[in-house]
């Protein structure tokens, strides 16, 4: 009997710790996300939501989310540096996803937006086995960074691939963010009715 309680509380405890580090992990997400005219999560609040000792990358990706706050993204991008270094191979795939997603974001604000779609393709075989949350917020970027650097064909595949994943998880602030970067593809297209259509969505 003791035996089994003691295996319930251990299973209790794993339950626990797992919720903590999805939670952390979705408000680091929703962080790298942030800009400095309309952030959803300034850097302070992230910071004071999140466990720095979950992972070694954690503090160095706080320390991204507020660079982007003060528009410093050549601090933000040796930050995204420093927190890829800490990241083993052994290591949870989503450390190594969060990392490179803060490095795509930061070559982006910086305007080297090959560079971005260069990191981009080497990531993004790791989506299938990520976080869900994090596996579409990285699939958003691509396209983001795709259209930065005139590519639209794939940038559309992306951008409607990530908002599909939105969709299922119930994500309406971050869908609501895509349906609006749709428009404006459709929009750079030439399509100003589909445009409309999307920004009437969002």
């Amino acid at each position: 009997m003791g035996n089994v309680a003691l295996r319930q509380e251990s299973m209790e405890e794993m339950s626990s710790v797992a919720d903590t580090y999805s939670a952390d992990l979705h408000e680091l997400t929703a962080g790298l996300l942030t800009y400095p005219e309309t952030s959803r999560l300034k850097g302070a609040n992230v910071r004071d939501a999140v466990d720095p000792a979950i992972h070694p990358c954690v503090p160095h990706i706080l320390d991204v989310i507020q660079q982007f706050c003060t528009r410093k993204f050549d601090e933000a991008y040796d930050s995204a540096q420093a927190a890829t270094e800490t990241v083993a191979p052994s290591d949870d795939v989503n450390w190594r996803l969060l990392t490179m997603l803060a490095s795509v974001r930061a070559l982006g604000s910086l305007g080297r937006h090959r560079e971005a779609v260069a990191l981009a393709r080497d990531i993004e075989h790791l989506i299938p086995t990520a976080d869900p949350f994090l596996g579409f917020v990285v699939l958003w970027q691509i396209g983001v960074e795709y259209r930065r650097n005139g590519q639209l064909a794939e940038a559309f595949r992306h951008t409607y691939a990530a908002r599909m994943e939105a969709m299922r998880l119930g994500a309406e602030q971050e869908l609501a963010l895509i349906t609006n970067d749709l428009g404006s593809m459709h929009l750079e297209s030439g399509d100003p009715v589909k445009a409309l259509a999307r920004y009437e969505k969002a």
